[in-house]
């Protein structure tokens, strides 16, 4: 299963209206997920996740080594965006659309790549309109252009389980 990912630019867009006991207990079975930030549909065009996120401060040409992080952590230098929404309720957003999370890479026992099912991810632009995630980072691999883009692939979906520590 393939799901979407749609960042959209207005952080706190998503907050989530707190449920009475009553409601909580007449409550039927939904096609909705919600959490601070993020929000998940089973839709029947596919499924999808929405992250509202607000882009940080990160300098033109500068590493990227996260995409999204979560507000409080240290890493907002080297990351695109930032959101309400942890780490944890993302990973529990995909698995409500029916998403297994893969495995992170390791260098010990020399498994390098992280596997997943893939997820498509894109910026709701103020118009409208979705642009790739990819879209925003320079490619800097050996032979590629200089104005090169990552290839939009879709990113893999290793669940949030933290990384093996390498010994």
């Amino acid at each position: 299963m393939k799901a979407a990912i749609v960042l959209c630019g207005v952080l706190g867009a998503l907050a989530v209206p707190a449920a009475s006991a009553a409601d909580a207990a007449t409550a039927v079975p939904s096609d909705s997920f919600d959490r601070p930030g993020v929000r998940a549909l089973r839709a029947a065009e596919g499924p999808r996740v929405e992250l509202a996120a607000k882009a940080t401060d990160i300098a033109a040409n500068a590493i990227v080594e996260f995409l999204v992080i979560a507000e409080g952590s240290a890493h907002d230098y080297e990351a695109l965006f930032v959101s309400k929404a942890s780490a944890k309720d993302l990973d529990a957003a995909l698995r409500f659309v029916g998403m297994r999370p893969g495995r992170a890479a390791y260098a010990q026992p020399l498994s390098f790549w992280p596997r997943g099912e893939r997820v498509t991810a894109s910026l709701r632009r103020p118009d409208g309109t979705l642009a790739p995630l990819e879209s925003l980072v320079l490619d800097r691999r050996e032979g590629c252009g200089a104005d090169a883009t990552l290839p939009v692939a879709g990113f893999v979906y290793a669940g949030s389980r933290p990384a093996m520590p390498d010994p």
